[in-house]
């Protein structure tokens, strides 16, 4: 990819959003923004053979995205397309962003759509995280076990317990074992980063 194209990636991001830098990562460009405990990730493929680009937009608790797309209490992915749409699933060729003579073209409708679309996605989930009893409760779970082991069985059967409590949503219930594991995830890689700081 040539350093115009990256650079007019960079402008295009920045013209979106504040606050975001670029992290390595591949394949394509990513950028990522900070705001505890969340992460907002915008990652950009850019093909100069089929004149096009694809965008994707994460919301996690997560320093890294692992290119996994879906949506869960912790972490959720999604082609920007995807929300432009409001539909998790698209035809192939409607998801990338094309362009016939200059990048600017498409850069200029993807940097339009992140501040329409992807803004307000990255505020809900904030959101929502903030208004989840059955997270909330994990988070205190997590906190107030710090310095011991926690089983994941356990875990799944106190949020399944406390999901009865707070008469949890059909799709919190469905989403406890996901929950359990992206916590210890969590709690793991919080430790880690106080270690190395």
């Amino acid at each position: 990819m040539s350093t115009r194209t990256g650079e007019a990636i960079q402008s295009c991001i920045a013209a979106a959003f504040d606050g975001f830098v670029r992290v390595d990562a591949k394949p394509g460009f990513c950028y990522r923004q900070h705001t505890p405990p969340f992460y907002a990730f915008v990652t950009v493929l850019h093909s100069s053979k089929s004149r096009c680009f694809e965008v994707d937009v994460v919301s996690t608790v997560f320093p890294s995205w692992d290119r996994q797309y879906g949506t869960h209490q912790l972490r959720r992915a999604t082609g920007l397309p995807n929300l432009r749409v409001g539909s998790g699933s698209m035809l192939m060729e409607d998801i990338a962003y094309k362009y016939k003579d200059a990048p600017d073209q498409a850069l200029a409708v993807i940097k339009d759509e992140l501040r329409e679309f992807a803004g307000a996605w990255f505020a809900a989930h904030r959101c929502e995280m903030a208004n989840d009893r059955l997270v909330q409760y994990g988070l205190r779970l997590m906190e107030e076990n710090s310095g011991s082991t926690i089983d994941l069985d356990e875990l799944k059967q106190q949020l399944r317990k406390e999901a009865d409590r707070i008469a949890a949503t059909k799709w919190q219930r469905g989403e406890t074992a996901i929950l359990a594991i992206d916590l210890l995830r969590w709690r793991q890689e919080s430790q880690l980063t106080r270690r190395s700081s």
